[in-house]
């Protein structure tokens, strides 16, 4: 990622240079725990979990449950749509730093006119999601699960690609079992790192008959080349042991990007070793001048290592990264719209 190579290196080098005494959490004795008597606590119902909120700007707000955490969707559908119809669904998969107001702005609503259900999440810690829950203090445990009130930790604006795949699957899931949708006939749609985190979602449900991949980081070995795989074991080390914090903080952003990077999770995480389990129509649209990797060997070698096995297309818009949401959005709108309607309507 040409822009962000010092500040990425820094970034996590600083996470191995941390003093002891400065980062190491003072452990808790065991009769020392931040607990008061539970409260009257009263347990939420389906009703709670599978709430609806229907707005009158044509999406619903849907909760959907990633690993415990409670995250908040959009699903939009055709103003024409009849009751009982049945029609493909789309999952739409946000990149480095996108909310679903974002992604319904600029693409949501247009996708649905088209004839889909669509759907968007935030992920973990963004948008209108919860966050996970953080507390580094001893917990007295009995055998059962009990409530117990402690001061904790919510977690934002972490970038972890390895629970963005999570949310995502979760997302996935959710819109499969929507009565509205064909759920053997899905398209994924992914955008900037969410191109990468979509591959997981691709390669292992045969229910997805097609993909786009917008201006997608797919090869993070070669996007993350200049932070050595010794400082991520020795950062993994850090962490385990209580040396490093185990969660992000402000050392770890990068320049001219929101959030706070999980650089662990980063170099854990290769989108592109899901490339060759990929076994649908895949069209990749790029930036002519991406600045924040190398398209030559993200975009443009994932479309080289499919094109001989399945129906694929690779197009080059003009302009950087950001352009493709901005200038050049109703084409790259248009050219995804083709691509679903070519293979999910047979158009």
């Amino acid at each position: 990622m040409n822009k962000l190579k010092l500040s990425l290196s820094v970034a996590v080098l600083s996470l191995t240079g941390l003093a002891l005494s400065s980062c190491q959490q003072a452990a808790a004795p065991e009769n020392s725990a931040e607990t008061t008597a539970a409260p009257v606590v009263v347990e939420s119902t389906i009703e709670d979990r599978t709430k609806v909120i229907k707005h009158s700007d044509g999406y619903e707000e849907v909760l959907i449950w990633s690993d415990g955490v409670r995250l908040v969707g959009r699903v939009y559908t055709p103003e024409s749509m009849t009751p009982g119809q049945k029609i493909p669904g789309l999952l739409l998969v946000n990149g480095w730093g996108g909310t679903v107001k974002n992604t319904s702005a600029r693409y949501a609503k247009i996708f649905a006119d088209e004839g889909y259900v669509v759907l968007t999440q935030d992920y973990k810690g963004w948008g209108k999601s919860n966050g996970r829950l953080y507390y580094d203090r001893y917990l007295p445990g009995g055998e059962e699960t009990e409530d117990v009130t402690v001061t904790v930790k919510h977690l934002r604006h972490v970038v972890d690609p390895i629970s963005f795949v999570q949310d995502t699957e979760a997302a996935f899931n959710f819109l499969v079992s929507d009565p509205r949708v064909q759920k053997n006939n899905i398209g994924v749609w992914g955008t900037s790192m969410g191109g990468g985190v979509s591959l997981p979602i691709v390669a292992g449900h045969k229910n997805v008959k097609a993909f786009v991949d917008q201006i997608g980081a797919v090869n993070h070995t070669a996007n993350f080349f200049m932070i050595a795989d010794r400082t991520i074991r020795e950062a993994e080390a850090g962490v385990a042991r209580g040396i490093i914090p185990s969660i992000p903080d402000a050392s770890s952003k990068a320049e001219n990007l929101s959030g706070f990077p999980n650089y662990i999770a980063m170099k854990n995480f290769e989108p592109y070793d899901y490339v060759d389990d990929i076994n649908v129509p895949t069209l990749v649209i790029d930036a002519e001048d991406e600045e924040f990797f190398d398209r030559m060997k993200n975009g443009k070698a994932f479309h080289d290592a499919i094109k001989d096995r399945v129906d694929s297309e690779y197009i080059v818009l003009p302009g950087k990264h950001y352009d493709i949401y901005r200038q050049e959005s109703p084409k790259a709108i248009k050219e995804a719209i083709t691509w679903f309607n070519k293979y999910l309507k047979g158009e």
